[in-house]
């Protein structure tokens, strides 16, 4: 070997002493490459060190309507409004308000936090001048700015000392860039599927167990299902019943209500049970996220995607709410993994199973619908790209679209047959007539308004269906040119819709950055790939975690540009026509639910923007250091001039496809069974008949035997007095006293003393569920049995529901008699000696006309 061929390289290392410095610098390494990670997911999601902010008054800004308080500089991040506490005196507030414009009609107690700081209106306007309340915040601990550099200068040094020592280091035989989370064989391996799995049901179920009383102002409120998740549940309450579709959602998409039904009818009816049908779908889908990482020959990416899913409040939030979407999301990539295959393969049996599996998910949450055409049209084309027979990838194509229109056709058909219309969903017309509004450009209060001045009934179904649908037809007539520019300008705004305001999405993106950088300058030597990447997280985090279309664009354009082989390829088209699918569908909707859209398709809008950012860093970090190789510098300084190259030519596809395709399409067959038998043969109510049972007279004695307290509650008329048969399940929760919420129904309101509230089952004769009863009552509702029949009475009091402005009826109720029986044929009597007294509220009183209940 001549001095030219070995000009620049390194000395090999002596063993001995400078082994062992070998070895501790790869120590030393790897405890700050830890370290950075640990500080990344403290800075940006705050994992467990946290920090008091004692508020000083003279800080205090008075405004027009509320008082405010802003974070230290460094501290003003989208993570304080998720992740802090406000206190009075060490006292948490409860009260926090949805925006920051609401806080001046919620009055005194409430807060909100926004741009860096906290609105609030103090519970007693001279609070701020007492010098006996102080108000504190905690918050997630924060680093300061310096601490990044140090954390940064001091990895890129020990990684440059890493490179001269590379000869020396024998743990580099041990790393591969396939590697990661895989068996021997890359393509066939079960770890990385199996370790997602496990890590997301334990980090759903932590979530779950730590946050039971989950309030989002609209489908859960203090862990009670309301609007849409209430529907869904109690539809597949319903289906296990034997009861079939029923309730407001019966001509709605039904298959997560199946999905639901099939549960309950082999454990019976509970919340907890549907909630874990959720974690097992959001578990399998981060599994699933792993595998398509693995597709695009990156198992970084495929796992910082899977933490998203797993750790983002977007869908840990509604892992708690009974909404489609969890199971929609499920569905949407196993669908897409299962076309992959079936195209990748050629295989008419899969490309069946993959319509099947899309034709599934356009019935659960139907967000993927707009993906059946694309997908068809991908199993068509990409098959010819590879020079398969014309003949082949035709019927790859009439497969798929067979898979799919047994399920969604005979949908159609049914709705067709039972209400005269060929749709989906009977909401889909006033959904589209809110899209293409010239005014509002979404579906709002005010079209309701109007279709009802009209005179169209709102609570008939078909008389709403027809007229949105002709003022659909009559605006899109009217001008069509207009109707497209609206949405060109809905299907670029759907972007901005996407859950990355949340923590869970800005930690997935700076891992995966930072990722992208040392794993080229750990494996390579490409030591320039991590400055590249800290450089573009410091440029996302000062542009305030912003994302835009053409960023969004731009990912895209260098994931298709740098994807070279046909696998992976074919993967970027799928996530494409997903996230197209999804944009277009948005625009179409107004962006009246796009939020809830993305729940669904999410994962693949981050899979290309990460990539395309992954190879953005690679390919400028491979252009510097081919430079640096041409300038002949050391071999250390200079790294290797070229990216990996992967053969992919006989790619195998990963058996999770397999294995969870088979595993749910075999899941679905069992809940559509076992659903369908309780329909020829519906479930006898365990209660039986509860008939007959004499209210009137069970009321008066009941409150004769309260005694005194009750006597002028016992005098009132039957107009003020109702009693009523049901029952308490799951959907309850107490309230102390000055919390509430701003949901619209009323009865989560903020009340000035401790109370529960509950939607009771109201029980008809037969013994069975017949709606719920809106409660509330003071005190506690501990000694209430579960699951018994009971004879509840109480005062109905007037309100208003929030959005409609309609006047609607709360029950308070002041006694609840429970029911018993000798034996389970016998009949049911009130058992008088464990009935139990609320004291009626002031509201109940007040409603009445009585102004205190006298001894």
């Amino acid at each position: 070997m001549n001095r030219l061929a070995t000009a620049g390289a390194p000395k090999p290392l002596k063993q001995g002493r400078l082994g062992f410095l070998a070895d501790g610098v790869t120590i030393s390494l790897s405890l700050t490459i830890i370290l950075c990670i640990l500080a990344l997911c403290q800075q940006f999601y705050g994992i467990g060190l946290t920090t008091r902010h004692e508020i000083r008054p003279d800080r205090i800004l008075k405004m027009a309507d509320c008082s405010r308080w802003k974070f230290p500089e460094h501290y003003r991040t989208p993570l304080m409004e998720r992740r802090s506490l406000f206190f009075q005196n060490d006292e948490q507030w409860l009260n926090l308000s949805v925006a920051n414009r609401d806080l001046k009609t919620l009055g005194p107690g409430w807060f909100h936090w926004s741009d860096g700081g906290v609105n609030f209106i103090p519970r007693q306007p001279k609070d701020l001048h007492d010098s006996s309340i102080r108000y504190s915040v905690i918050s997630p601990y924060q680093f300061k700015p310096r601490v990044g550099w140090i954390l940064g200068t001091l990895l890129l040094g020990q990684l440059l000392l890493f490179n001269r020592m590379r000869p020396n280091l024998f743990c580099l035989r041990y790393f591969s860039p396939n590697g990661l989370f895989c068996d021997k064989d890359s393509d066939s391996g079960w770890t990385g599927e199996v370790v997602v799995f496990a890590c997301a049901l334990v980090a759903i179920f932590s979530s779950l167990s730590n946050n039971p009383d989950l309030t989002d102002h609209a489908f859960m409120v203090k862990g009670i299902p309301e609007s849409d998740a209430l529907a869904w549940y109690e539809m597949g309450v319903g289906l296990s019943e034997g009861r079939g579709l029923s309730g407001g959602f019966q001509n709605q998409r039904p298959f997560y209500s199946i999905y639901l039904a099939g549960l309950f009818s082999l454990f019976g009816a509970k919340l907890t049970l549907a909630q874990g049908f959720n974690a097992l779908a959001l578990a399998v889908s981060s599994a699933g996220i792993f595998t398509l990482g693995r597709l695009l020959h990156s198992r970084w990416l495929g796992l910082v995607l899977c933490i998203s899913a797993m750790t983002s409040a977007t869908h840990l939030d509604y892992v708690h709410a009974i909404i489609s979407e969890n199971g929609g999301m499920v569905l949407a990539m196993l669908s897409l993994l299962s076309a992959w295959r079936a195209a990748w393969t050629l295989s008419l049996r899969w490309s069946f199973a993959a319509g099947l599996l899309n034709g599934l998910a356009a019935l659960t949450s139907g967000v993927t619908l707009l993906t059946l055409p694309l997908y068809a049209l991908i199993m068509v084309v990409f098959p010819l790209t590879r020079r398969t027979a014309w003949k082949r990838a035709i019927h790859l194509g009439l497969m798929y679209t067979l898979g799919a229109s047994l399920l969604v056709g005979s949908w159609i058909a049914r709705q067709k047959i039972v209400n005269d219309k060929w749709t989906l969903s009977f909401n889909t017309s006033e959904v589209l007539a809110g899209g293409a509004d010239p005014e509002t450009g979404r579906l709002t209060l005010a079209s309701f308004e109007r279709a009802s001045a009209t005179g169209v009934d709102l609570q008939d179904q078909n008389q709403r269906y027809e007229y949105f649908l002709n003022t659909y037809k009559e605006t899109v007539s009217k001008d069509p040119a207009a109707y497209l520019r609206q949405l060109s300008r809905a299907f670029l705004a759907s972007v901005d819709y996407l859950p990355w305001r949340v923590a869970g999405f800005h930690l997935t993106v700076l891992l995966g950055l930072f990722g992208f950088g040392i794993w080229p300058a750990l494996m390579r030597g490409q030591w320039a790939a991590f400055p590249l990447s800290c450089l573009l997280m410091w440029l996302w985090v000062k542009s305030g975690f912003d994302l835009t279309p053409t960023m969004l664009a731009a990912g895209i354009y260098l994931v298709w540009r740098r994807c070279r082989a046909a696998s992976t390829r074919l993967v970027v088209l799928l996530l494409i026509a997903t996230v197209l699918a999804t944009m277009i569908l948005a625009a179409l909707s107004g962006n009246v639910a796009t939020k809830r859209f993305w729940l669904v398709s999410d994962w693949a809008a981050f899979a290309l923007l990460l990539g395309g950012a992954k190879h953005l860093i690679v390919t400028t970090a491979t252009f510097i250091h081919a430079g640096m190789n041409h300038a002949r510098l050391p071999a250390w300084l200079a790294g290797s001039p070229s990216p990996p190259e992967f053969n992919t030519a006989a790619f195998t596809p990963p058996p999770f496809i397999a294995f969870t395709t088979i595993a749910w399409l075999a899941f679905t067959c069992l809940c559509c069974s076992s659903t369908l038998f309780r329909q020829f043969r519906p479930i006898d109510s365990a209660r039986g008949p509860l008939a007959p049972l004499n209210l009137q007279a069970i009321t008066a004695e009941g409150l004769a035997k309260v005694g005194p307290p009750a006597h002028q509650i016992a005098h009132l008329s039957g107009q003020q007095v109702s009693s009523t048969i049901a029952m308490l399940g799951d959907f309850h929760a107490e309230l102390e006293a000055g919390e509430g919420t701003q949901h619209w129904m009323q009865i989560y309101s903020q009340r000035p003393y401790r109370r529960w509230v509950a939607k009771l089952a109201t029980l008809g004769a037969d013994g069975r569920r017949h709606g719920y009863l809106n409660t509330i009552g003071s005190g506690t509702l501990g000694k209430v049995p579960k699951d018994t029949p009971l004879i509840v009475i109480g005062i109905l009091t007037d309100s208003v529901h929030r959005i409609s402005k309609k006047p609607i009826k709360l029950f308070e109720a002041c006694l609840i008699i429970p029911l018993k029986r000798s034996s389970s044929q016998a009949t049911w009597s009130p058992n008088f000696a464990r009935q139990i007294w609320f004291s009626p509220t002031p509201e109940a009183l007040s409603a009445t006309g009585i102004s205190e209940l006298r001894p």
